[in-house]
């Protein structure tokens, strides 16, 4: 039986971290678009794409590996992402708080048309 070698998959995991990311729970390839799909009981992996890549099995040994890659991958690198996205989300602003900003900053460069400006009370009072 011919199986996918994914050898290429477990280099770019360690010398272009950065092209992955986490989608539902799986492993994505960003540039190709390609999931990895692990057995949740210790069987194969599978990829999942939209071309005949996702028509051949990965072999047991290298499904073992591209886990063990992805592990490491996700305890040096993905982890780090994780821990700083949270922790930017700290210091962005609520919802609320930026709501109220744009209202405010809205009000002040439209004011009512009512509303009479100091300028046109100075001039007013000055001509009479």
């Amino acid at each position: 039986m011919a199986y996918l070698d994914v050898s290429p998959m477990i280099s770019a995991l360690r010398e272009s971290p950065g092209d992955f990311d986490l989608s539902n729970g799986r492993l994505r390839h960003m540039p190709s678009g390609h999931r990895v799909v692990f057995d949740p009981f210790g069987g194969n992996a599978r990829i999942d794409a939209f071309c005949a890549c996702a028509t051949l099995q990965i072999s047991r040994p290298q499904s073992q590996e591209l886990q063990m890659a992805f592990r490491r991958w996700k305890q040096d690198y993905w982890r780090a992402v994780e821990i700083n996205r949270e922790f930017a989300g700290h210091f962005r602003p609520s919802f609320a708080r930026r709501i109220c900003v744009r209202l405010l900053n809205y009000l002040l460069d439209h004011p009512h048309p009512f509303a009479q400006r100091p300028a046109l009370r100075e001039a007013e009072q000055s001509a009479n």
